[in-house]
Order: C-alpha cells, then sequence, then structure tokens
C-alpha cells in the first residue's frame, strides 16, 4: 500500500486524481481547492463532521470543521462543504449522486445545542439510527458522545467534537486520527526516550501492545530487543525462571541453563502484560529489578546488572486492587509514574470508518484478494451505508480487537457471489458480536 498526496491509502494501481475526477463530473465544477491546509486550523475544539463511510473508500476519514457555526450556518449537500484528509489536503464535497443538491443545514441555538434542518432537501436523514423529519435538535452532551448520522443510506457521518489537526504526530501504526488517538500519540512521544517503566492501562483490545511497540520505535532502544510476556499466561511458581533465567538442576525439570526474558531484552524493552496477574512473590521481584537494575537467576546466589526499560499493561483496576491487597502499592506507583490510559473505541468513534476499512484492506490482502476500489458515483458500495452506522453505534465491549474480528469475517463472506447471503451474513456477524446500539 502506499499514500496519495491526500494521505489517503491506495492501491498500488489506482489513479487518485482520475478517481476523483469521476466523482466531480457530475457536479458540473470541481470542488478540489487550491490551497493544501486543514480547515480545523484553530486553538478551540469545535464541532465538525467526520466521514465514516462513503461509497468511495478513499474518502472516509475525511473532516469538516464547523470553524463559526455560531454565526454562520453550515449548509450540507451533494456539492458542499468541501472536505478534507485529516492533516489537509484537497477540498472535495461528498458528490454522491443519491443526495440531493439541495442542502440540509446545521446551525446552533443559545444554549450551545446543534440544530439540523432538513429544510427543502430530498436527502433522507437518520440520526443514531432515528429517522429525521423535519429538524432534530443535538444537546452538546450528545455532541460529545458523537451523533451518527446516516445520508440517503449511502453516506455515514459522524458530528462530534474536534481538535485542531495535529500535523507533527506520527503514525506509529496506531490507526485513527482521533483527538483521542492524537492524545496517546503525544503521550507516547513524551516518554519514549525516558529509562523509567511505563504502565499502560485500558480495556481489552484497545491495542495496549501496539502502544508498547510504538513506545519502543520512537525510543533510542528501537534497534534493541523488544520482548512482550502475558503475565497472566505464566505460572507462579514458573515466573521467576521464565522472567530472571534458572540455572541447570535450579529445579524439578531444569535440565539445561536458560535465559529470562530480563537477560533477552538486555539493552532493549520488555512488555509485561496483564501485570495486574502477577503474583505477590513475583512482584517483589519485578519491585528489586525496577529498582536496581538487577536480576537473581534461580539457583544463582549472584545478580546480575540488565539494561532493561519495561512497559507493562493491564485492563484491570489496579488501583482497587490495591484496596483488597492483590497488587503491591510500592510496584504500582514505581509503574505509574509514566501512565497512558487507551482509549475505548467508543470514545475514538471517528476512527471506526478508517480501522473497519485498514482491517478489511489487510484481510484481503492475506486471501490475496483485491483491495476495495473506487466503483464510482453511480457504483454499488462494498458494503452498505446502514450497516456502517450500526457499527458506529456499537459499544463495542471487545474495541479494536473485536471489530478487527467483525472486518476480517465480512473481508472473507465475498460479496460478488451472491449479494442477498453477503448482507445476511453481516447481519448476523453483527449481532453475534454483542454490538449493542446506543439508546
Amino acid at each position: 500500500m502506499e499514500r496519495n498526496p491526500d494521505n489517503r491509502a491506495i492501491s498500488e494501481d489506482t489513479d487518485a486524481p482520475r478517481e476523483a475526477d469521476r466523482w466531480e463530473q457530475g457536479l458540473g465544477t470541481s470542488t478540489r481547492s487550491t490551497t493544501h491546509t486543514a480547515s480545523a486550523v484553530q486553538h478551540l475544539r469545535t464541532p465538525g463532521l467526520t466521514l465514516l463511510w462513503h461509497t468511495n473508500p478513499y474518502r472516509i476519514g475525511d473532516i469538516y470543521a464547523f470553524t463559526s457555526l455560531s454565526e454562520v450556518p453550515v449548509h450540507l449537500s451533494r456539492t458542499e462543504p468541501g472536505f478534507e484528509a485529516p492533516l489537509g489536503g484537497s477540498s472535495r464535497a461528498l458528490a454522491d449522486p443519491h443526495l440531493s443538491r439541495q442542502p440540509i443545514r446545521f446551525s446552533t441555538n443559545e444554549d450551545g445545542a446543534i440544530l439540523l434542518d432538513r429544510l427543502d432537501s430530498s436527502t433522507k436523514v437518520e440520526a443514531n439510527g432515528v429517522p429525521v423529519e423535519t429538524r432534530a435538535c443535538f444537546c452538546p452532551n450528545e455532541v460529545e458522545a458523537g451523533v451518527v448520522l446516516l445520508l440517503s443510506k449511502r453516506i455515514v457521518l459522524l458530528l462530534h467534537m474536534m481538535d485542531p489537526p495535529m500535523a507533527d504526530v506520527p503514525d506509529m501504526n496506531l490507526i485513527g486520527c482521533s483527538s483521542a488517538l492524537v492524545r496517546v500519540k503525544h503521550e507516547i512521544m513524551e516518554v519514549a526516550d525516558l529509562s523509567s517503566p511505563v504502565l499502560l492501562c485500558g480495556e481489552t483490545g484497545t491495542g495496549k501492545e501496539l502502544a508498547a511497540h510504538a513506545i519502543h520505535a520512537m525510543s533510542d532502544r528501537r534497534d534493541k530487543p523488544f520482548y512482550c510476556v502475558n503475565m497472566g499466561a505464566i505460572p507462579p511458581n514458573l515466573a521467576a525462571s521464565e522472567l530472571f533465567g534458572a540455572t541447570r538442576g535450579a529445579y524439578s525439570g531444569a535440565d539445561r541453563n536458560r535465559a529470562g526474558f530480563f537477560q533477552n531484552a538486555d539493552t532493549g524493552t520488555l512488555f509485561l502484560d496483564e501485570i495486574g496477574e502477577t503474583a505477590p512473590e513475583n512482584q517483589a521481584a519485578l519491585l528489586r529489578v525496577l529498582e536496581t537494575g538487577e536480576i537473581q537467576q534461580v539457583g544463582v546466589a549472584k545478580r546480575k546488572k540488565v539494561n532493561v526499560r519495561v512497559i507493562a499493561a493491564t485492563d484491570i483496576d489496579l488501583a482497587q486492587s490495591l484496596k483488597v491487597s492483590k497488587f503491591k502499592s510500592p510496584l504500582f506507583y514505581r509503574l505509574a509514574s509514566n501512565e497512558i490510559i487507551l482509549p475505548p473505541l467508543r470514545n475514538r468513534r471517528e476512527d471506526i470508518g478508517r480501522l473497519f476499512l485498514h482491517f478489511v484492506n489487510e484481510a484481503l490482502a492475506e486471501g490475496r484478494r483485491e483491495a476495495l476500489v473506487d466503483p464510482g458515483p453511480e457504483g454499488r458500495p462494498w458494503l452498505a451505508a446502514p450497516l456502517m452506522s450500526r457499527l458506529a453505534l456499537g459499544d463495542w465491549p471487545g474495541n479494536v480487537r473485536q471489530l478487527r474480528h467483525v472486518a476480517r469475517q465480512l473481508a472473507l463472506a465475498s460479496p460478488k457471489a451472491d449479494r442477498v447471503n453477503f448482507e445476511e451474513k453481516i447481519e448476523r456477524l453483527i449481532g453475534s458480536e454483542s454490538v449493542h446500539t446506543k439508546s
């Protein structure tokens, strides 16, 4: 995969400008701007729209910020406004011929709520799954949580609050441009070159291991070893030998000398996943290593110096574990000196479209199938927009890992063979993944 100048992932054989022209032919005018600056450049958070789904997959993730909505209403139609890639680029209207040229209007009232008026537009609108007949009003809390808008059963937008774009934030192999993810990237940059431990907290499936890899890759240890160990999968009686190593005959079954994870990761990074599952006696040993930089192999009296950067992760509340004496407070405070909290997917809904597209194309590539392409303005979308609307409204208890599973399963169900059966399978898969609709 490569990227076009607008920061969109494209397939190698795609001529992005030519594809854009196909969409603009039906508009009667070009909607591409001559500037290359993001429309959301400002200092304060502002409401705006993120494109979660479009027939043209290159458009997914484009944004439009309401920079002065309190003064000038925003009109949304087939031909306006111009959406841009998050880091700037050419500005393009939605251009879908199934949308009306007559706009719907966004404005605000004195309470800070955002009003959506359909006016004379024939574009059908659903907001969080509920049809909008004439007008809808979204209070600030609703906009903060994100309002999923389905337009003419073709386009899915998220109305939400936006932070100013951050062009200097590296990709880090963390997919998405949401404010929550950008915050995490900034925190990763701040701790990357430190030698002190980092504690990654977040629900299951939020990408803690990816964040650990990102910290390592951004650090001056990037060319050194990176080892990952699941503390929850190591039997308590074997944890010491697994972590610190053991000599032959140190215990029953020790038929050879073995290095532990700390020795293997020397000069590099050791990622301790599920740190909250560590047995109390091994917590004390970990604390000694963090404080002294020395390990003691099982069966050896002499300590050995190691230079290891420790990154730990947990999906449980360690502070609560302290209260019930399941986790030792000295180790917690040593690890939590640098704490990064990974946001759940429901708090970064604007990334769902990009993540879904990435996972689908990843699965298609593994199956040696072609990546999603632009079928043109009259083409049939690979995924029906109402189904993406349902995905965007989900609670996602399994977070990004769960979304990846759904996307990969859908990628295996080729829509070319039987379109009806394909969409029925999608419905079953969404239901089986316990994706609950927001009320």
